[in-house]
């Protein structure tokens, strides 16, 4: 575990358990040293750690035990310059680096291998796809989908591997699924995505697609809460690390999956009478798990075509008489759940 500790001006390593094992950096420019050093990627193939250096304006990388290695930016504008980088993302799917810059409202990608510079996307602005303080970023197990912390638009933004915006989620608040200032991000093995809910001390767990599925934490210095969370890792075993910040400290979950089957509703009457010969029907899919869910529906023996998932819809070819229609919502775990709806066409 690498923990970025920027009043220090260095890099805290300890055990997954938190006995300490060493640390790096001191006030300055030169390679091993930091200056605000804040975001922090471990590289899973070869253990490299890579530290956005705030206020050096660069991404400086070391071997897993903390020895200077290379460093990429420098001060400016510019395609490959950096200004304040903050959040950094290592993808081994697409083998890219994501850095999220808060000085120049924008996420730029560079080459995992040689650290040249690829693209960009974003700049200032109150728009989606645009930023005012992009504060951390996340990848999506497979590479395709990037997650971006804004602190000051109190939302996460989703885009696609190219930085095309997908869509969004939060919004000032203290409701569920509400932010007060969303800084540190995590993915875990089923990409669910984890805030760090800075004002709101809790973390905030959601769907890939941005749905709220629970949180934990409450203000306070005791265990189990949190005094304004910054960052949030989560390791191969499911233990979940919260840099729990105005605490001084690390505590650790350890993430408990269960078997809870998807809730699966539908929109209007489960007994429907109609002269017509087709019927459109809709309803909605969540899991609490966060598995991915597939919806499927039969009419008597036949398989009906069902569009979309957390909101889907099919359209019911009749028979003259009675019609059972059948729909089944499974999850990735194996868990389902069913609905009937009856409907008898008169003519």
């Amino acid at each position: 575990m690498y923990v970025t500790d920027w009043k220090m001006n260095r890099v805290v390593r300890f055990s997954a358990t938190g006995a300490f094992l060493s640390q790096w950096g001191t006030m300055g420019s030169a390679n091993n040293q930091f200056d605000f050093p804040w975001g922090i990627a471990v590289d899973p193939a070869d253990g490299k750690v890579y530290v956005s250096d705030r206020s050096n304006h660069r991404v400086s990388i070391f071997t897993s035990d903390g020895s200077f290695e290379s460093k990429f930016g420098m001060m400016g504008e510019g395609a490959g310059q950096l200004l304040a980088p903050s959040g950094v993302a290592v993808s081994q799917p697409t083998g890219q680096i994501y850095v999220a810059e808060n000085g120049n409202s924008r996420i730029q990608r560079f080459g995992l291998s040689k650290h040249d510079y690829l693209g960009q996307w974003g700049s200032i602005g109150g728009d989606d796809g645009k930023f005012v303080e992009p504060g951390d970023i996340a990848v999506s197990n497979d590479g395709q989908t990037i997650y971006v912390s804004d602190t000051a638009k109190y939302v996460v933004q989703v885009f696609d591997a190219g930085g095309y915006f997908r869509f969004k989620f939060g919004g000032a608040g203290t409701a569920p699924g509400k932010f007060d200032v969303p800084v540190g991000l995590a993915v875990d093995s089923k990409n669910r995505v984890y805030v760090a809910d800075y004002g709101n001390d809790r973390v905030q767990v959601f769907s890939p697609a941005g749905e709220f599925l629970t949180s934990f934490g409450t203000s306070g210095s005791g265990l189990g809460q949190m005094s304004e969370p910054q960052d949030i890792a989560i390791s191969p075993s499911g233990i979940v690390y919260v840099v729990d910040a105005g605490n001084h400290r690390i505590q650790r979950w350890q993430l408990v999956e269960t078997s809870t089957a998807p809730v699966l509703e539908i929109k209007g009457k489960k007994k429907i009478r109609t002269s017509s010969a087709t019927r459109v029907l809709r309803g909605s899919v969540a899991d609490a798990d966060g598995d991915a869910v597939t919806v499927t529906a039969r009419i008597g023996r036949k398989k009906a075509r069902v569009s979309g998932t957390t909101s889907w819809s099919l359209r019911a070819r009749l028979s003259p008489g009675r019609n059972k229609v059948v729909i089944t919502a499974r999850d990735a775990a194996g868990a389902t759940t069913r609905q009937v709806v009856r409907i008898l066409r008169t003519s």
